[in-house]
């Protein structure tokens, strides 16, 4: 499967468990953890969605914290 189609087939199990309001944790499999992400998550009890980048190119935070108005 191509990288395109894995991507749109991850989009749509995500889309499926929050729409069972179940809340989720999606890592590429190269991902190394070197503590728990839960403390700093928890720091964003306001946010829908927490995400962070590869770093391939230059940006100004290391994550970004979206919110979604109800």
């Amino acid at each position: 499967m191509c990288i395109s189609l894995q991507g749109r087939e991850k989009i749509g199990l995500i889309n499926t468990f929050t729409g069972m309001n179940i809340s989720i944790l999606v890592s590429d499999v190269d991902t190394v953890w070197m503590r728990d992400p839960l403390p700093f998550m928890a720091q964003y009890p306001q946010a829908d969605v927490l995400t962070s980048s590869d770093h391939l190119v230059r940006c100004l935070t290391h994550f970004v914290v979206w919110w979604v108005v109800s």
